[in-house]
């Protein structure tokens, strides 16, 4: 019995590291499909998300890179648009004088450091897109930045 025992715990502790590495795998591959880029050289170096159960919450992922491969994706790919930031982007990422980051953590602190060079990306996957993304009472979008400063890959995803 105590040797049954042992070996349940040796799986649950195999399946657990197994699930961890497959997340952190996921990741990458979330980021890669979402924004149709392939990662190259990417090392994720944060990850906060705090969806609950609803599947409402914040989902922030950075990846720092060791080559330009990604960059030069990101240069030919239309969907992408360079700096500076549009008046929605910006408001979304920092905030206005009315009202605060859309990207925060649970202490509603914006989860985008300054950025001035790069390139970004907003998708907006509300359903109904007849409002302005700002005037919403829900908010589904994905807001990806590349700063060419720090060759940092910084990735949004906000669900309410």
């Amino acid at each position: 019995r105590d040797l049954h025992r042992v070996d349940r715990r040796a799986a649950s502790v195999c399946i657990r590291d197994r699930l961890l590495v497959s997340c952190a795998q996921s990741d990458k591959s979330r980021v890669s499909d979402e924004l149709n880029l392939k990662l190259v050289k990417a090392n994720q170096i944060m990850k906060y998300d705090d969806h609950g159960a609803m599947g409402d919450g914040t989902r922030f992922i950075t990846f720092e890179f060791d080559s330009n491969d990604t960059l030069n994706q990101i240069k030919s790919d239309s969907n992408w648009k360079k700096f500076p930031l549009d008046k929605t982007t910006k408001i979304l990422m920092y905030g206005d004088e009315k009202t605060s980051s859309y990207v925060t953590d649970n202490n509603s602190r914006s989860l985008f450091p300054e950025i001035s060079e790069g390139y970004y990306m907003l998708i907006d996957r509300q359903e109904d897109k007849s409002q302005n993304i700002l005037n919403r009472p829900s908010l589904n979008f994905t807001l990806a930045v590349y700063d060419t400063k720090t060759n940092t890959l910084y990735f949004a995803e906000i669900d309410t």
